[in-house]
């Protein structure tokens, strides 16, 4: 899981930015998503592709855990990840040694797809703590 420190800029929270992130995924990557809180201020994002039941099968879905969590009053420690990447993997592995040596090159687009989505999304994240406004993020290259 990849980890980002950040500091708040004036007038933004962490809620404002877990919404901002879901909307994000919602639009721009044609995700499902679902928003949970906890009792200690932490935001936790889970998404996955929306057509993920036909594409599993071929390691083309994605699936993403964001979870954002307060350190301080002027900090939030962002992580984006999935535990994904590790099935991806074995069927990489599983795909190259068998017969069906095409679900090896879908799983490994998809196992690169995942991990770059999460960079973007830590990417987002940080610009806009940094003060990004909307128009910004939606030209943003995510």
């Amino acid at each position: 899981m990849k980890t980002r420190m950040m500091p708040l800029s004036e007038g933004r929270t962490i809620a404002d930015l877990a919404h901002t992130i879901q909307t994000l995924l919602i639009t721009r990557e044609e995700m499902d998503t679902q928003l949970l809180t906890t009792e200690s201020g932490e935001y936790v994002i889970q998404a996955r592709s929306q057509n993920a039941e036909t594409t599993q099968w071929v390691g083309m879905d994605k699936n993403l855990t964001i979870r954002l969590t307060p350190v301080g009053d002027s900090c939030v420690m962002a992580q984006a990840g999935s535990e994904r990447w590790l099935s991806k993997g074995a069927l990489l592995f599983t795909g190259t040694f068998i017969i069906a040596w095409p679900l090896a090159v879908t799983s490994g687009i998809g196992l690169v797809k995942q991990k770059q989505l999460a960079d973007r999304v830590l990417n987002l994240a940080a610009c806009y703590m940094a003060g990004a406004d909307n128009a910004q993020l939606m030209a943003f290259s995510f």
